[in-house]
Formats: C-alpha cells, structure tokens, sequence
C-alpha cells in the first residue's frame, strides 16, 4: 500500500466530481435548514438526519465507483499504476472516514443554525441523533449494502438501490417482528455488524475480479 498513491487518488476523483461534492454538500446542509423554516421546528431539521445521511451514503458510493462503469472513463481507471488493494482503500475509505468527517461537521452546523431559529422543544432532543451508537452502526450496514451494489452494477442504474431498500426494510420487519422487544435493537446491531463485514471483505474480491476481467 502506497500513500502516495492513494492521495494521488483521492485528488483525481474530488478534482473530476468537485462539483457534484459541492452540491451534495449545499443539499446536507440546506434540506434540515428548510424543513426546520417550513414547520418551525428545529426538531424536524434534526430528525431529517437518518435521511439524508442514507442518501448521502449510497451517492458518495456511487461517485466513488463511477469511474468503473463509464466507457470513457473506464480504460483510464483500469490503467492507473495503482493496486486493487490501493483503489479499494480508497473507496472503503471515501465511503466511510471521509464520509463521516464532512457529514458530521455540515450537519453539525445544520443543526446549529436550526437551533438558533428556533429553540427545540426538547431541549436534549439533538443527543437522539448524534450519542445514538445503533444509528452509526446501522449507518455502517448501509454503507456495506451501498458498497457491493456500486461495485456490482455495470451501469448507471437505480433498481438495485430500490431492491436493496426494499430488502433492507422487510429484514428489519422481520427482526421487529420475531425478536423480543427488549432485544430489537441489539439484534438489529448485530446484523448491521455482519452486514458491514462481508461486505467489505466481498468488496475487495468483487473489485478484484471487475479489475482482472475489464
């Protein structure tokens, strides 16, 4: 693993999509903002976190992977002098860390200004969303759901990211339905945990083999 390499990464793909990054974050921080002027609540901005944190997850997947389904792009990609294993933490590391960092500050301030325009009715109502260790778990199983769709589809399509919604709504069903109540979250935890890693174990192998038969 070369650290070189992986910066040199990092600055192609933010160069090539900074303006798709830019909207993404204008949109983070406008949609809870709004949502607080329109109901004048500052709750409603703070609750719209889990929301927009799934879209953000599954775009940034897809912008993270987007060079491996375009044609003009895709014999560039599959010629850099990088590794599998360095364009790999690149994208675990877009999808996750970086991910993180940014949504965390601009929501943050989302929140902040929300706040300030109205004072929430319940004053520790914000801990909800940002001390609530099951969300970030959860968080994590999407990103996992995210990653290996990204690296499955071979277009631009948005079927798979309805179907694996789909799926991920009836399986929580399912937990809600036969776990005990007191052991919902727990067991819905523990799920989330295994999602993540197969999922980011099979990941390596998918990219692997896209990279070896493209």
């Amino acid at each position: 693993m070369r650290p070189n390499a992986l910066l040199r990464l990092f600055v192609k793909h933010y160069t090539e999509n900074q303006n798709k990054y830019l909207m993404l974050l204008l949109g983070t921080f406008a949609l809870p903002v709004l949502m607080t002027l329109i109901t004048k609540r500052s709750e409603t901005g703070i609750s719209m976190c889990l929301t927009v944190a799934l879209f953000d997850i599954f775009y940034v997947a897809m912008l993270s992977t987007r060079d491996l389904r375009r044609r003009q792009s895709l014999v560039v990609a599959n010629t850099l002098p990088v590794s599998v294993a360095e364009r790999y933490a690149f994208i675990l590391l877009n999808t996750t860390v970086v991910l993180a960092a940014w949504f965390v500050a601009v929501y943050a301030a989302a929140v902040s200004v929300s706040i300030s325009i109205y004072e929430p009715i319940f004053p520790y109502f914000e801990t909800l969303i940002f001390k609530n260790h099951y969300l970030y778990i959860g968080l994590l199983g999407t990103q996992g759901v995210a990653l290996l769709i990204s690296l499955a589809i071979r277009r631009r399509a948005f079927l798979p990211y309805v179907l694996a919604a789909i799926i991920t709504i009836f399986v929580q069903y399912l937990i809600s339905k036969y776990a005990s109540p007191a052991d919902v979250q727990d067991v819905k935890m523990w799920v989330n945990i295994a999602v993540t890693a197969v999922a980011w174990v099979a990941g390596y192998f998918m990219l692997r083999y896209r990279q070896l038969k493209m």
